[in-house]
């Protein structure tokens, strides 16, 4: 009688597949020149793992309203639930270059054609630079946040650290207030391990 998969192996594996998949893309998007394809699927790929860690930590239910939150909400409900920045060797402060790497994002995918009336569209080969520095930017930070997702996820391997980090994530967006800002808690340290395709 052939074996069973463990519960759940399946879904990785195709998650493994998918996001391989991904990652090919967004390199071939760049090479080519396809940086508004390369910007969505970094989007993606930063709002999968952002929900996956909201999930993980009870603050969120994977249901279909998660799939319908809008990227600028995910971002929001994971500041409010990892106050501390976030640092690596690119980044000191995670949380925000996202947020910043979304207003870039929200320019690049609107300001084509866009103009205010009577006035020229952007220059094609302004567009074409910010766009590819946007998409190689979003590559970067998709990475970062991936390895950061893996070693959060990591410390969540038993059942006891997964309650009390679970706890305490609830516990940080419960009390977060709107306005509230986290100061930096100015951790270093080495370049983290990689996470499937991150480099």
């Amino acid at each position: 009688m052939p074996r069973k998969n463990p519960v759940g192996s399946d879904g990785n594996v195709a998650k493994h597949l998918s996001y391989r998949e991904a990652w090919g893309r967004i390199k071939g998007a760049i090479a080519h020149g396809y940086h508004l394809e390369a910007i969505t699927i970094e989007e993606s790929i930063i709002s999968d793992r952002l929900s996956s860690y909201l999930v993980l930590t009870g603050v969120a239910q994977p249901d279909a309203k998660l799939e319908r939150e809008s990227f600028a909400n995910l971002i929001r409900n994971w500041r409010r639930s990892v106050t501390d920045a976030i640092s690596d060797g690119h980044f000191a402060d995670l949380q925000s270059a996202v947020d910043d790497w979304r207003g870039r994002r929200n320019r690049m995918v609107h300001a084509m054609v866009k103009s205010h009336p009577g006035a020229a569209p952007p220059d094609v080969l302004d567009f074409r630079a910010e766009a590819e520095a946007t998409a190689r930017l979003g590559e970067r930070l998709a990475k970062s946040v991936c390895n950061w997702y893996m070693r959060e996820k990591r410390k969540m391997t038993t059942p006891k650290k997964r309650i009390r980090h679970r706890k305490k994530a609830e516990t940080r967006v419960a009390t977060k207030p709107d306005s509230g800002r986290a100061k930096p808690a100015g951790r270093s340290g080495a370049r983290p391990k990689e996470a499937a395709e991150p480099a």
